[in-house]
This record gives C-alpha cells, structure tokens and sequence, in this order.
C-alpha cells in the first residue's frame, strides 16, 4: 500500500499508509497525517489519490513550504521515492514495497558502555587494506560516486555491507545539518519491520563528533555491563563509521549481528570506512547536482519575474502628441527595485513616477510593484499632488518593514500650461536641459522617502517652463553613484556634463548616451545598483515657482 514515511527530529519514523480520500498533512490534531513540528503549518497540504494509482501532492498555501526533492512546489505528481519536506520535516513517498526504512532506528538515552568494551581508530589513522580490499573498493567505485538518487546509492552500500560483513542489521543515518536528529532512510533487519534498533550513544557520538571508527566485537560484548543497551539488544559484534567529506561529517554507517558471533578486525572497519569515503562522494555529488537543479528553477523563476516586470512598464511613444518621452531601467540583478511610470491624466496632462525601493532584488520588485498598483489607482485623478504622496507614504508605512522604504517623484506635465508640478519623497531632483546646453536643477525641497514617518508632510513644486523645447531628465541614484575601478562615483558633474555634451538629442538617444557615458567610465565593475533613467522633451521655461 502506497505510504508516506515520516522522519521526526528525534530520528523516529512514522508509517502512514495513503489511500484515495484526500488527506491532510499538518500540525492540528484533527489532520490525517500529523506532524507536532513549529515549522509545519496547522494545515500545511493534503495528499489525494485516483483510480489509476497516482497520488498528488498539492501545499495549503503553508508559511514555511512544501519541497519535493528539494525544489518548491504548490501541486506535485509524487513518484516513488521522491522525497517531501514539510517546513524542515523530511518525508519519503512510497509507492510500492521498499527496503527503505523497514525498521524503526533509535538512540539511547541512557548509555554508559565501559571504555574497555569498545575498540577505536582515530581519523587521523591511516585505513590500512589488503590488495583484494583495494581491487573490490576499485570495482564498486563507480556505483558509489556516480550521479543517481540519494536512496539509491544508499541502497546499494547497504547491500554491499550486508553481503561483504554478513550484517544483520544496517542503518545508515544522515546528519540533518542545523536541525537535530539524524535522518534514517534506509534500514535492515532480519527481525522484519517490527524490530527496532537502538544505537548505543557513545557509538553514535564518536562517530559524529568525533569522526572515529568504531568495532564492537563478541569478545569485547562478553566483558560489557549486561545492563547495557548493546548487550541487551544481544549485539554479539557491530561497527559504525562516519560518512564523511573532509571536515564535514554527513552521516554514519553502522552494521551489527545479533543471532551469530563474527569478530571484526581492523581491516574490516577500514574497508567500511572506505566504502564510506566513497558514499560521501557520491552523496557530495548529488548535494551539487541538486542545488544545480535548483540554481536553474530559481533563475528561469526570477527570469519570469524579469519578464512580468518589464511588461509593466508602460509604452513610452504615443502618450501625447506634444511629448516625447523615453525610459531606461537595467536591473543590478535580475529583477529590480527601482519604478518608473507614465500616466495618462483626468485633465489630459501627463503623470509621470520615478521611484527607488532600498535595496536590491526580489523583494524590494515586489515593494515596487505594489507602489505601483497603489499609485496607478491613486495618482490619475488627482489635483492634489502633495496629498496622493502623504496618503501613499502612509499605505508603505502601514504594510512594510521600517527598514524598507522608497525614494520617490510624483510629477505631472501639463503641455498647454507649459508647466511641471511634481512632490518629491527624498528623491534627486529633476533636471531642466536646454537646447544651449544650460541646466536648471529643479528646488530639492520635499520630505522624507515614503515609508519612514507616517505623519511626513509633502510640498508641491511648480517648473515653469517657457517657449523652446525643453528636456526634464529624471534618475535614481544607481546612475551618479556607479563606481570606476578606483572606486570614484560617476556623480552629478559628469551627469551635467553628459547631458550639455547632448543636449539636442532627443530623448531616446540621450538617454543611449548617458548609459554608455556610465559605462565608459565604469569599465568593467560591475553595475552594483539598480539604474533607471527617464527624459521627457517638451516646451518649457527654467523658472522656479
């Protein structure tokens, strides 16, 4: 019967056996699969099965995630094997009789085995193995350090130590990184699943901790406290061994026998210590090849992002028949946190938004998306700049964190008039370029950048802008703060001076120019903020009212 098996912190595993009705996994109680874990939500998803056998994995829209191995999901066809953390609760799919886990793995509490009962060799130890040792360890080498899945390869070393020891009982545990407790994947036992192997901790310890091979032979059990854990169970000789990676220890393997006496030498804890070697290769190897997979689903995911993002952006040709306007924004990284905008208005003028998310990224695209919403349905029929920018500074205050905040100019062109008004919110002030080449920086006065105090107040600035084209350029800091190899910002000088060397250009191809000016002077540093750039070519005057 098809089944979900549950690895809890404590190393125990739990059976639950999957059938057709839907079945819910959570923390709550009432759940068909419960899991009493703070990382699982109280309804964290639910498993749903057809008439032709197939099982579906679908998440509940839990806070901390549901992965199949190990890639984000929110509706997945489980096949067998695939393993399904819940939060940090690591599952396993099953959808026909498996080896895997077939036997209940626990380690003492109380453990306190005579020093005299237990043989050690320090990692530092050389492993010391006969030329047949080295033949067989060559002729499995490939089956152990090749690309498969993780329960494969575990699989296969279980069988390998149950037919080259004679093992009756294996476990092979791996360490569950910062979180505690050990995960027990596969598991042997001759006494069937109903068995249960209870590893003794100083084991355990010295080869986790310690990195220490470990022997338990028959001769070395007959001097053991009978009271003892290893002794009790009838453990007539055991070895376990770290799985390790350099410094690193992944996990442990241990083997025992309980019906037949077999003394275990040297040798043969340093061929199981070899074998592991190799498993921790091959685990390395599925680790790099996973977060490979990862890295790939994480991009094409942000590439999306990038896409739906751009398409947000709004066409700059055909706003109105007496504006020309062009817009540039280039990600620092993939997605970005800077905004612009272009709004047709109620009265027929023209909106115009250029903002900056501190910080960099995912999350500060998903602030700056939001501001946008915000502003598209606030900002079109206003008059009253100054109070659309206190009611949007509040909207960012309420609903992010205090160290998130934005930098902004709200700004409308109304050609007829000739004339800009605009609110700044920490934001560079705009620039007035004209044909000569002279430049006009519009007052600084504003207030704070959205987000900050919730009672700033906003002043509106009026531009007067006279006969002759005129051309306002706005920008985001990522354009006079870009960085040469001797770490000198390009700054507002070379801004000023861009922009006369090219001042009848227009807005397309100035804005072309001011990039490559960046970029010149940049060389190969790489770009290390968000740069977004926005030139609108209109009559107008340099008069500050």
């Amino acid at each position: 019967m098809p089944e979900i098996v549950v690895t809890l912190p404590s190393g125990e595993i739990v059976h639950h056996s999957l059938t057709l009705r839907p079945q819910d996994v959570g923390r709550d109680p009432s759940c068909h699969i419960q899991i009493d874990d703070a990382t699982v939500s109280r309804r964290h998803a639910d498993i749903r099965g057809d008439s032709n056998g197939r099982f579906t994995l679908r998440d509940l829209g839990s806070k901390n995630g549901t992965l199949v191995n190990n890639i984000p999901t929110t509706t997945c066809e489980l096949r067998d094997g695939d393993e399904v953390t819940f939060g940090s609760i690591v599952s396993r799919f099953l959808a026909t009789d498996s080896t895997f886990a077939t036997s209940l793995v626990s380690v003492e509490d109380r453990d306190t085995i005579a020093p005299s009962s237990i043989s050690f060799v320090g990692p530092q130890d050389k492993l010391r193995l006969s030329q047949h040792r080295l033949e067989m360890l060559y002729e499995i080498n490939d089956r152990l350090t090749g690309l498969r899945s993780r329960d494969d390869l575990l699989a296969d070393i279980m069988k390998i130590t149950i037919e080259t020891f004679q093992f009756e009982r294996v476990a092979i545990g791996i360490a569950q990184g910062q979180r505690r407790g050990m995960d027990w994947p596969v598991v042997h036992n001759i006494r069937g699943a109903d068995g249960e192997i209870k590893l003794s901790r100083t084991i355990l310890k010295q080869a986790l901790e310690e990195g220490q091979r470990v022997i338990l032979s028959d001769t070395a059990a007959e001097l053991a406290d009978p009271t003892m854990s290893i002794v009790q169970q009838g453990t007539l000789s055991a070895m376990c061994v770290p799985i390790a990676c350099g410094d690193e220890v992944l996990g442990v393997i241990y083997g025992d026998r309980i019906t037949t006496t077999k003394k275990y030498t040297q040798e043969d804890v340093d061929f199981l210590a070899a074998l592991a070697r190799q498993v921790s290769i091959g685990l390395t190897n599925i680790r790099l090849m996973e977060e490979q997979q990862q890295k790939v689903f994480l991009e094409k995911e942000i590439a999306i992002a990038r896409q739906i993002q751009s398409n947000l952006f709004p066409e700059t040709s055909h706003i109105h028949p007496q504006l020309e306007i062009a817009a540039l924004n280039e990600p620092g990284r993939q997605v970005s946190g800077d905004y612009y905008d272009i709004l047709k208005m109620a009265d027929g003028c023209v909106g115009i938004v250029i903002a900056d998310v501190v910080g960099k990224g995912v999350a500060a695209a998903l602030i700056a998306a939001n501001l946008q919403a915000a502003i598209r349905v606030l900002m079109p029929r206003t008059t009253d700049l100054a109070a659309t920018a206190r009611e949007l500074n509040v909207l960012l205050y309420q609903n992010t964190d205090t160290s998130r905040f934005v930098t902004v100019i709200l700004a409308v062109v109304d050609p007829t008039a000739n004339l800009l008004r605009y609110v700044s919110a920490g934001h560079h002030a705009p620039m007035a370029l004209h044909p000569d080449g002279r430049i006009e920086v519009a007052a600084e006065r504003g207030g704070l950048p959205f987000g900050i105090d919730e009672d700033t107040d906003y002043g509106c600035i009026n531009l007067d802008l006279g006969p002759g084209p005129t051309t306002l350029f706005f920008y985001t800091d990522g354009l006079n703060e870009a960085l040469n190899g001797q770490e000198e910002e390009f700054g507002i000088d070379r801004i000023h001076e861009t922009l006369r060397k090219h001042a009848g250009a227009p807005p397309q191809e100035l804005l072309k120019n001011m990039r490559q000016a960046v970029s010149d002077f940049s060389g190969d540093v790489p770009q290390g903020d968000d740069i977004t750039l926005l030139a609108i070519r209109t009559s107008g005057s340099s008069k500050i009212t």
